[in-house]
């Protein structure tokens, strides 16, 4: 697995390589690479644990589309997949085993959670597209949480370009 058609930008490969280590929280104006960064932190990810899964989550369905298409024009990663609610609940279970990447909306992984559907123990990586929704009773945070618990080698990722001001909610996420 490997990047292709762009080259990373210095920027991007310093926090990607602090991803490896950390849980991180990447803060970048809109346009600056935020998706590109973790694409290159999943494939760090995937590199480390071969036969793990990556859980992308992204807030709408428009947004899953465009981050699917984003990897499958910038990696060689196959088996990438778009989980929303317009997949019926049996197709994402039977789709999950063989999917490397899986771009979903945090409502529909919360019910595969939920109904066993997905295994969160197979994933090493969670990335959350507009972390700053991770608040409260927001679906992130109850996905993180699970993820945190079950996963043998759980590493967050957060993306925002607007992460507020407040520092005790950037910590918690």
């Amino acid at each position: 697995m490997q990047i292709k058609n762009f080259k990373p930008r210095k920027y991007q490969e310093t926090i990607a390589k602090t991803c490896e280590n950390n849980n991180t929280l990447i803060v970048l104006p809109t346009g600056m690479g935020k998706t590109k960064t973790a694409i290159i932190a999943t494939i760090a990810r995937l590199q480390l644990y071969p036969n793990s899964q990556i859980l992308f989550l992204t807030p709408t369905k428009p947004l899953a589309n465009q981050i699917q298409k984003e990897f499958l024009e910038s990696t060689t990663i196959e088996n990438i997949t778009v989980f929303t609610g317009e997949v019926t609940p049996t197709d994402r279970e039977k789709t999950s085993k063989d999917t490397t990447v899986i771009i979903s909306t945090p409502q529909t992984i919360t019910n595969d959670i939920i109904n066993s559907r997905i295994d969160l123990k197979k994933f090493s990586l969670l990335i959350l597209d507009e972390a700053h929704r991770c608040v409260k009773d927001y679906d992130y945070t109850w996905i993180a949480n699970q993820f945190n618990k079950i996963s043998k080698y759980p590493r967050i990722i957060g993306l925002t370009a607007s992460p507020g001001s407040e520092n005790h909610r950037r910590r918690r996420c």
